[in-house]
């Protein structure tokens, strides 16, 4: 679970050790050829002051090929059959604390991806591709009263992208290419607190947008609105050696 479904058969892990900037630099390894790297690094653009502010970046690059079976190519020559992922991203995190007890954090994300699909054994791979972007922001503001009383106010939004298109194949049936577009943005507020009875619980409310146009003709083919809004809570309690959890 840790690293994910395409570290079947194992992963290497390399960290380097921690620079004196705050730089982290992650190598992984897998089967399936599957290679991801990862350098991160933390700054204070404002050390002095009623509110320290710090930035947090990384950048990111994945890499994995899902291979399936074995082929003949047009030179006869056998050669792998299979799904080749790749993926880059960057992202940024402005950190600031206004008092010791309360936290705003501002965080951005940027990721492209490509997956070139086979749709079958015994032909030229691959037969589609598909090209992803993702772009998210979020704003969280954590605030303490005292030690029985935390709130929390987040905001987010994600906007993607996944653009199809289908190779000529004789071999396989090819659709129309298409572009599948959406976009997610949740907002939440909870609040936590007790010492010997535990309670937590919140709203949350989310709004979701998908449509599905067509590459080759500036033509809608379909639009999907949906909107959602949910109470949660917990209570904790204990009761001797056992605890007594009650939640929604």
């Amino acid at each position: 679970v840790t690293y994910g479904s395409d570290a079947i058969g194992g992963v290497v892990l390399v960290r380097t050790k921690r620079g004196q900037g705050g730089t982290q630099a992650l190598l992984e390894g897998g089967s399936y050829g599957l290679v991801r790297a990862r350098v991160s690094g933390s700054t204070t653009l404002l050390e002095k002051g009623p509110a320290p502010v710090e930035l947090q970046t990384y950048l990111l690059a994945r890499k994995n090929f899902a291979g399936q079976s074995s082929a003949l190519a047009a030179s006869e020559a056998p050669t792998a059959e299979g799904d080749d992922t790749t993926e880059t991203g960057a992202g940024a995190e402005l950190q600031t604390r206004g008092t010791a007890s309360s936290r705003t954090t501002l965080g951005a994300d940027l990721r492209f991806g490509r997956d070139d699909i086979d749709g079958g054994a015994f032909d030229d791979d691959p037969n589609s591709r598909v090209r992803n972007r993702e772009v998210r922001a979020s704003l969280r503001h954590e605030q303490a009263f005292g030690e029985t009383l935390e709130t929390r106010f987040l905001v987010s939004h994600l906007d993607f992208r996944r653009a199809f298109a289908n190779f000529p194949d004789p071999g396989h049936a090819s659709g129309d290419d298409s572009i599948f577009r959406g976009r997610n943005t949740r907002a939440e507020f909870s609040a936590r607190g007790g010492k010997t009875v535990r309670w937590a619980g919140g709203i949350e409310g989310t709004r979701d947008a998908i449509g599905i146009d067509s590459i080759l003709f500036p033509t809608v083919l379909e639009r999907d609105f949906d909107s959602t809004l949910a109470i949660f809570g917990e209570v904790a309690a204990p009761l001797g050696p056992a605890t007594i959890e009650v939640g929604s």
